[in-house]
């Protein structure tokens, strides 16, 4: 009859595991009739269904921690494992639940011995299975599986409620058929008891929960995937600040970071310019206009991310309403940044650096210093102070100095972006050096 065809079926898959070394599922002893009936004899597996174990987990409601999902993820780990070593027997389980997995306490190791049981349902992929078909009972196991995931970290089923006392053939028929709750249902269940959002993604994915993208196609995608999240759990939940419920529902209006939008003409326009820099005759200027917040400074950082590599320089300065009071503190800030990469690029490039602008500033170098002391960090102090002028004569003396300077560094290997941000606050000084580079 179909009860003694489950038996013998699970007898044959439970004595082809063991012979494949698989330790989570129970060994299979004998086959045999008990007073008229036939028995299988299976070995004794310590402890309880995970049903009662995810019962007792979240009888109480405490806030999520890492101790206590360190304890929920290694479990997760083990049966992820465990469904591995199902299927790579060439076995799958068919109706895996809370019901069909026993959970033991703690062992030494912090692990979670688990066995899988049940195996009535499972099929036994042989030489006249259809692959197609085995694909489609593995993938109904990894459904499962997310579906059990969920219940270990919610403590909820995520689906409409039904009738807990069936015989295992009807409650075999009703997980194949049940309805899951609303995406939005899900999510707040997740949400709420503080779930990270990487877990929350792969546990909706391995759902199959529609409007979600599915990117788990074997039971080791997901053991890799939640052994990764254990490793890195700590700084997991200190950066998880219960954002599941917002990244998770896919009509919600999301706007990626660092990325701009509907600026593609500025940022060819602006990247082109900084392109064509560098060859003999081709310095120029760009004037970038609009209301404040509308982006013109995020266009300007986006373009010098790209120029970041290489040869060239693209340094800036902020002019501050506020600093006007302080000449030059733009530029300063832009020749500091400059400073920066030049040491970054290494002691040959400071070198290099320290050559040019002494050969071209000769004894005037402590006019540069004064103005923008980090340059001492390439060049040195200067060996002679610089000669007293009146005010007038010294500004001039100046302006003359930063334009051989500029000229010295800005070179066609090695070009220089500036990029002077709320030019509207320039003090008349760094106007007028800005003018004289512009007209030179």
């Amino acid at each position: 009859d179909e009860h003694a065809s489950r038996l013998t079926n699970e007898f044959n898959v439970s004595r082809h595991l063991a012979s494949q070394q698989c330790s989570s599922v129970r060994g299979v002893l004998t086959q045999s009739d008990f007073d008229g009936l036939q028995a299988i004899l299976l070995e004794w597996a310590p402890g309880t269904t995970l049903t009662k174990w995810i019962g007792n987990a979240h009888a109480i409601e405490v806030e999520s921690s890492a101790g206590s999902m360190e304890i929920i993820l290694k479990l997760a780990c083990s049966i992820s494992n465990a469904l591995v070593e199902i299927h790579d027997a060439g076995v799958t389980h068919n109706n895996l639940n809370c019901n069909s997995i026993i959970v033991d306490e703690l062992d030494g190791s912090g692990n979670m011995p688990m066995k899988v049981i049940s195996l009535e349902f499972a099929s036994l992929l042989t030489e006249d299975t259809n692959s197609e078909t085995f694909s489609n009972l593995r993938r109904q196991d990894l459904k499962s599986l997310g579906t059990i995931l969920f219940k270990i970290f919610s403590g909820r089923c995520p689906c409409e409620e039904s009738n807990s006392s069936l015989s295992p053939e009807e409650e075999k028929e009703e997980n194949e058929n049940k309805t899951l709750l609303s995406l939005n249902q899900l999510i707040s269940i997740l949400a709420t008891k503080k779930v990270p959002l990487c877990l929350a993604k792969l546990i909706l994915s391995l759902m199959e929960v529609k409007g979600l993208t599915h990117h788990y196609y074997s039971a080791k995608d997901v053991e890799t995937q939640l052994k990764s999240m254990l490793l890195n759990l700590e700084s997991i939940m200190q950066n998880s600040d219960n954002d599941t419920a917002s990244a998770c529902r896919p009509g919600q209006l999301q706007f990626l970071q660092d990325k701009l939008y509907g600026r593609d003409s500025d940022l060819s326009i602006l990247t082109n310019a900084c392109n064509r820099t560098g060859t003999p005759g081709a310095s120029r200027v760009v004037l970038i206009s609009g209301y404040s917040g509308v982006g013109k400074s995020a266009i300007a950082e986006h373009v010098k991310a790209e120029f970041k590599e290489g040869r060239s320089y693209f340094i800036s300065g902020k002019f501050d309403m506020a600093q006007q009071a302080k000449p030059l503190s733009a530029l300063e800030s832009a020749v500091n940044e400059f400073t920066d990469r030049v040491i970054q690029q290494g002691p040959q490039s400071v070198l290099e650096t320290k050559k040019k602008i002494i050969d071209a500033t000769n004894t005037d170098l402590g006019v540069l210093t004064e103005v923008f002391p980090r340059l001492r960090e390439i060049v040195g102090e200067p060996t002679a102070a610089p000669e007293d002028f009146g005010a007038a004569a010294a500004q001039n003396r100046f302006k003359f100095i930063f334009d051989i300077f500029v000229k010295a560094i800005a070179t066609p290997s090695s070009p220089i972006f500036l990029f002077l941000d709320d030019l509207q606050w320039a003090d008349e000084l760094s106007l007028q050096l800005i003018s004289a580079l512009v007209k030179d």
